[in-house]
């Protein structure tokens, strides 16, 4: 039994999957991994291959957060949140050294699995937003189990097809050129339908670096690593960029309360990054800070409607919502260095690979859309988020032509 037969399988699965158990991602992931590994060491009696580059990189960054005990808040929280962390990074770089491996045969069934398993999964994921959960709703009453279906918010799964619409679009763009715009068209209208602020902002971002990189491909990448560069080492300073929401709405007054809300939480993070700025407070102990006893009113005036509105929130909800202020958060400036080395090895991985120009433009596209959701949404090493940026990656990889397997082991790992 080939390791390519389970991501086949989890290809297929993912997204109709996460329509009713978006969290399901990561034991998902872990049961592909386990399998994977397992049928690649009884079939070919070999060890894992691990992208070289990539690896050290994910290493450093793993020893940093272990490190980060000697200074944490909470040392035992930073050093038990390292452990789940280094199976999810092993995970992917396992699973990216196997799917190098595959032949064109193997790429092609995990292609047709994977669109097939997009189609259906979107047919899912409109009719239970259409119909408020008519699926999920007559489950839970076989069941017996009682609760409010609407509960179960529908937002993550739009992040996980704003994940995998792009593997999904150069399956179609390979096989069927002149379905695959009005198809990934299609399902990016589904993935706003949904509402997902966080999921739209990601594509939108990733197409516009898209189509960049298919206008200019030489210079995507550097004007990708360059930008990014800055931002990341600039962030703590980004927010004060915008007004304090509880004083002055001016330039802002059409964000909707989840976004004046992320201002206020990010200029919190801010203000606290600055009182610890090299290693910051340790890893994973940005749920700390603020427990829900600290809630407080949040009141804002919104011209728009000519009256005032507001939250109840606490300062940093459990995360600052920001990959990055959260790396600089817990980690400081030397875990932000970590951070962009990280980056841009993945980068270079990407403008290395033996990949034709639309497979790269592809790589980028889904590169920024991960990044961009990853600042406005999520706890940085959420598991299941983590689960679906690893297995969206994976699957990335093995859509690419086999003529890419030929790359450096450290060459093909855009995640």
């Amino acid at each position: 039994m080939r390791p390519s037969l389970f991501l086949v399988v989890a290809s297929g699965l993912a997204l109709p999957l996460a329509v009713f158990a978006p969290k399901g991602m990561a034991p998902l992931f872990a049961c592909v991994t386990a399998f994977a590994f397992a049928a690649h060491i009884a079939v070919r009696r070999a060890s894992i291959p691990i992208p070289r580059r990539i690896a050290i990189a994910f290493a450093a960054f793993l020893v940093l957060t272990a490190a980060s005990a000697a200074w944490s808040l909470t040392p035992g929280r930073s050093v038990s949140a390292t452990l789940p962390l280094t199976g999810i990074f092993l995970s992917i770089v396992g699973l990216l050294g196997l799917v190098r491996e595959f032949d064109a045969a193997e790429r092609s069934r995990l292609g047709i699995a994977l669109v097939t398993g997009m189609i259906v999964g979107m047919g899912l994921l409109l009719i239970e937003r259409g119909f408020d959960r008519p699926i999920l709703g007559a489950v839970t009453g076989w069941t017996g189990w009682r609760g409010d279906t609407m509960s179960f918010t529908l937002k993550p799964v739009a992040t996980v097809a704003a994940l995998l619409v792009w593997p999904f679009a150069l399956v179609l763009a390979r096989r069927f050129p002149r379905m695959s715009v009005p198809a990934a068209a299609g399902v990016i209208a589904g993935i706003a339908f949904i509402g997902s602020d966080a999921a739209v902002f990601g594509l939108a971002c990733g197409v516009g670096i898209f189509l960049f990189a298919r206008w200019r491909p030489r210079l995507a990448g550097p004007f990708l690593g360059a930008n990014l560069a800055i931002l990341i080492l600039t962030a703590p300073w980004i927010p004060s960029l915008f007004p304090d929401p509880r004083v002055s709405m001016t330039g802002i007054e059409y964000l909707p309360n989840s976004g004046v809300h992320r201002i206020v939480i990010w200029q919190t993070t801010a203000g606290h990054i600055f009182e610890r700025p090299w290693l910051g407070y340790g890893f994973d102990t940005s749920r700390k800070f603020y427990p829900q006893s600290t809630a407080m009113d949040v009141k804002f005036a919104k011209p728009t409607i000519g009256q005032s509105e507001g939250f109840t929130a606490e300062p940093i909800p459990l995360h600052p919502h920001n990959m990055i202020l959260q790396i600089w958060l817990e980690l400081g400036f030397v875990g932000a260095l970590v951070a962009l080395a990280t980056i841009l090895t993945i980068l270079f991985g990407l403008a290395r690979a033996q990949l034709s120009d639309i497979e790269r433009a592809v790589g980028y596209g889904y590169f920024v859309t991960t990044l961009a959701i990853a600042a406005v949404a999520y706890g940085a090493w959420q598991a299941w988020w983590l689960s679906t940026i690893g297995l969206s990656a994976v699957l990335l990889v093995g859509t690419f032509s086999s003529s890419s397997k030929r790359a450096p082991s450290h060459s093909i790992t855009p995640i």
